[in-house]
């Protein structure tokens, strides 16, 4: 017994004629680029701000502030953006109204 076991491709038998070859040779591995990114990341997060210990009440303020901030930006575009919207839509129904009296 040569210590290989049969059945077993080993080095060894390798260079007997047998009909065994390695699979690197028949469909080699794929490599990967290490230099690309594998997927983009996110750059909200960059944006959060630096490590904070939240429950501190100082700290716990100041993120509390500065989400409601956030929140009232939000509120103010949408309002924006409504009243602009129905403005719009009324002048035009006045128009159209207009023309079928005329």
């Amino acid at each position: 017994v040569d210590g290989s076991l049969p059945g077993f491709f080993t080095e060894t038998n390798a260079t007997d004629d047998s009909p065994h070859v390695p699979l690197e040779k028949i469909r080699p591995l794929t490599q990967v680029c290490q230099m690309t990114p594998l997927a983009p990341r996110k750059r909200s997060s960059n944006r959060l701000g630096s490590t904070r210990i939240i429950t501190d009440t100082p700290e716990k303020d100041k993120i509390e502030e500065t989400k409601e901030g956030r929140r009232k930006k939000k509120k103010k575009g949408r309002k924006r953006k409504e009243k602009v919207a129905t403005s719009e839509y009324y002048e035009a129904i006045s128009i159209s109204q207009e023309t079928k009296e005329k």
